[in-house]
């Protein structure tokens, strides 16, 4: 079971490791996270936190923070194109002229092992 949460219906406080959810009623569940520590490289003013994920598995919740960031976007130089196939992803770069600067296929199994797995499933 997982649940995403609007910025505005939780507040978190990452000295403390608090996290206030909303519920109904204008009722408040409070949540001692565990922080890690690579986490405070989010934490300096240029990342925004944005909506939560709250999962309930095997007994336990874990909250997943989502972060977002405003990033400058540079002149395009290039195109690429990218086609997903059953057994290999096909991609494409060309230039703004129309010229073609590459070209490649990236087998790929993933799609058949999948499809192989669910079979075998389907007969037990």
């Amino acid at each position: 079971m997982t649940a995403r949460i609007h910025p505005l219906d939780y507040k978190i406080d990452f000295n403390t490791g608090a996290l206030r959810v909303a519920v109904l009623n204008g009722c408040w569940v409070e949540f001692r996270l565990k922080l890690h520590k690579h986490l405070a490289r989010y934490l300096d003013g240029s990342w925004r936190l944005s909506e939560i994920q709250v999962s309930y598995r095997d007994g336990k919740i874990y909250v997943y923070l989502t972060f977002s960031k405003e990033v400058q976007l540079r002149e395009s130089r290039a195109l690429m194109g990218v086609d997903l196939n059953f057994n290999n992803v096909t991609f494409t770069i060309i230039d703004l002229n129309g010229d073609l600067v590459s070209m490649g296929v990236i087998p790929f199994r993933g799609l058949s092992r999948a499809l192989h797995f669910k079979k075998l499933a389907e007969k037990l």
